[in-house]
């Protein structure tokens, strides 16, 4: 039996065998290298699909953001305008009196919610945080929608600025009332101040006041980092989409 093999196998050209070999030996690395390849571009391709969809949707939250933004800024040029006409103003902030309007005197009791996308990112979570392969924009994003997001949203939504509105409410109600008036055929609510003097000699309204104007410059802050670190994140991501082939 052996040697029948033997000489069966020695019929064989030994060039023909090896040669036999190095093309199995070269499908096989080539069928590996084509399925690492393959597979390194299908991640690729859902780590772009990944970053457009972030992009996409941290630049809706700017919308948001922005009107917010505005709000905040109408609020503080309101508390200044109503101190300086009522207190004269405080310090460097002492400005020439200007009679609050109706609108003035209701951004005292105005407020605000946020409320941020974060679809995007928790399809990237589930599809495997690693998938954004720079280190220094994984981070970007992680730090965004970990901390500066949830900071901003618990601060409004949940925190101080909740907790001041609901302590100034109670003195807008004593201090300032609402007039229903008729315009056009319409009826336009419109405020105004019940007593001057007793508003000026309101102690708890006003320390709530000083709580809540601080508050809302903080608030502007806050808001206006997390726009300018979205820009940034948005930056950071057209640069690494350019680098993909």
């Amino acid at each position: 039996m052996f040697k029948f093999l033997f000489r069966f196998t020695n019929r064989i050209p030994w060039r023909y065998a090896v040669g036999e070999v190095l093309l199995i030996f070269i499908g096989i690395t080539l069928s590996l290298w084509f399925n690492e390849w393959d597979g390194d571009r299908k991640q690729r391709e859902l780590e772009l699909k990944t970053l457009r969809e972030i992009k996409n949707e941290i630049l809706l939250d700017t919308i948001d953001l922005n009107i917010n933004l505005a709000g905040y800024r109408e609020m503080i040029r309101s508390d200044t305008v109503f101190e300086n006409f009522f207190m004269g103003g405080m310090g460097s902030e002492k400005q020439p009196s200007v009679v609050p309007t109706g609108n003035d005197l209701a951004q005292l009791n105005n407020a605000f919610m946020i409320t941020l996308q974060t679809s995007a990112y928790e399809t990237l979570k589930a599809r495997g945080i690693d998938l954004i392969g720079n280190d220094s924009l994984r981070l970007s994003i992680i730090r965004l929608y970990d901390f500066d997001y949830k900071v901003l949203e618990s601060l409004e939504n949940t925190g101080m600025m909740k907790d001041i509105r609901r302590e100034m409410h109670p003195y807008f109600v004593r201090n300032i009332k609402m007039i229903t008036r008729r315009a056009d055929g319409h009826p336009h609510i419109v405020f105004a101040v019940k007593d001057t003097t007793a508003l000026k000699n309101d102690d708890d309204f006003w320390t709530t006041f000083q709580q809540r104007k601080y508050l809302n410059r903080r608030m502007l802050t806050e808001y206006i980092g997390v726009r300018d670190k979205i820009s940034q994140l948005s930056r950071a991501i057209d640069r690494e989409i350019d680098q993909f082939p």
